[in-house]
């Protein structure tokens, strides 16, 4: 007696579709039919395999392009397989369609076929893989070495993609404060490439000066800044032994302290703020061992660098006072925009020169002989997804969004080069 539509599936619907599928894999009366189609019409036979293996491949590339590039590998794997390729994929499809008894029952017949029911019995308890989480498979991958960076999170995608120098030691921190602007960008005009990018971050930094620090200067513009700390910092770096032995760079930061001890409002400050980040262009450069070593050797930088620490802290230390308390996320975010664009700036440079023979290509065609060539669609698949316009696309769709509140992308007024510049340096944290 069959269950009418409305009723809910008998609870051995599950059962019939394992075993179903179970059957048509290890079918005596099916074997022996494709033993003699092969026997009989091994052209036919492979052509029809290779048309299925096609398909399989055109999953492969559906995939990719929609960014899912664990379930493109899999598909591009079961592509390369002669016969049980498809069978394969079709029980992946299955467990990814929630079908978790048919693809079971294909399995466990593919296995039953080619090692026999011992075998298969040996190897325990068939797995419940509705079960496992993505984390314990995320987790499993990287303990194998976390091949073609599968189970690599946004922000290593991201980096690896983006390749900053290695003197960039705030790049990190910086990605992830950013990464909440960046998801809202992406969200309205998806970022696609290493180009996309370079393209996104000053229109990011543009929004974050126009629609959350700009009206705040404007608004504290004449509010004084206490500068007696600024001036304070400067004289804390001239030793008694600076006094004794170079009196001449003693007395140029004494000197440089008393004009900073000159009356300030917000926007002159500003100004100067933009002022001392030029003076401090090249140390903010340098390697972080460079940099403390040219403190410790160079009086004028070190003097240059405690005014620009402590006037950055009074500048908004002033604005906070009044009322403008999102200034300081602002300064992160934007400070952190600034660290990304210079080291995409210079990625996409060299982007587009990737090398034709990458290492994966290389590996792959040396194992071609004893792997049956599928070494060299390995290769290729991992020299693409490790090409920099690709990570970054995988990137951006595993970043884990922080600012939830969307990026309106509208024509906007241009920001003055004096403010923006200003307003770049200033806002840096650790530079």
């Amino acid at each position: 007696m069959q269950s009418s539509p409305d009723q809910p599936p008998s609870s051995w619907e599950p059962a019939k579709e394992f075993g179903s599928a179970l059957w048509k894999q290890i079918s005596p009366i099916a074997a022996v039919q494709g033993a003699a189609q092969l026997t009989a019409h091994p052209i036919e036979s492979l052509k029809n395999d290779a048309a299925m293996r096609t398909e399989v491949y055109k999953n492969a590339e559906e995939a990719f392009k929609k960014g899912n590039y664990a379930e493109g590998a899999a598909h591009l794997l079961h592509a390369a397989i002669p016969f049980l390729g498809p069978q394969m994929d079709a029980a992946a499809n299955d467990f990814m369609q929630g079908k978790i008894a048919s693809g079971l029952g294909i399995s466990t017949g593919i296995g039953l076929a080619l090692a026999g029911p011992k075998a298969v019995a040996d190897t325990g308890v068939i797995p419940k893989i509705s079960e496992v989480s993505g984390d314990a498979i995320r987790n499993g991958w990287r303990k194998i070495g976390n091949p073609m960076g599968l189970a690599s999170s946004g922000e290593e995608l991201m980096k690896q993609g983006i390749s900053p120098r290695t003197s960039m030691s705030g790049f990190d921190t910086s990605l992830q404060r950013a990464a909440g602007d960046l998801k809202a960008y992406d969200a309205q005009s998806p970022i696609q490439n290493v180009h996309d990018l370079n393209d996104a971050i000053p229109e990011i930094k543009q929004k974050v000066w126009s629609e959350e620090v700009e009206p705040a200067l404007q608004r504290q513009a004449k509010q004084p800044v206490e500068m007696q700390p600024v001036a304070d910092a400067v004289r804390a770096q001239i030793s008694d032994e600076m006094k004794e032995f170079d009196e001449g760079n003693a007395e140029k930061l004494e000197s440089f302290a008393k004009k900073l001890e000159s009356a300030r409002d917000v926007t002159s400050a500003n100004k100067l703020l933009k002022y001392a980040n030029g003076q401090l262009e090249s140390y903010f450069q340098k390697f972080p061992a460079a940099r403390r070593a040219n403190l410790m050797n160079n009086p004028e930088t070190a003097g240059w660098e405690a005014a620009r620490a402590e006037l950055r802290n009074q500048f908004l230390d002033t604005l906070e006072k009044n009322g403008e308390t999102g200034v300081r996320d602002a300064r992160l975010r934007y400070g952190a925009l600034d660290t990304l664009q210079d080291a995409v700036e210079r990625r996409v440079n060299v982007a587009d020169r990737a090398k034709p023979m990458s290492l994966g290509r290389i590996v792959g065609l040396a194992g071609a002989a004893p792997t049956g060539g599928l070494s060299i669609l390995a290769g290729e698949l991992s020299n693409y997804l490790n090409k920099p316009d690709v990570l970054i696309r995988r990137g951006m769709g595993n970043l884990q969004p922080v600012r939830t509140t969307p990026f309106n992308i509208a024509p906007s007024a241009g920001m003055p080069l004096a403010a923006g510049t200003s307003i770049a340096s200033a806002m840096q944290g650790n530079q």
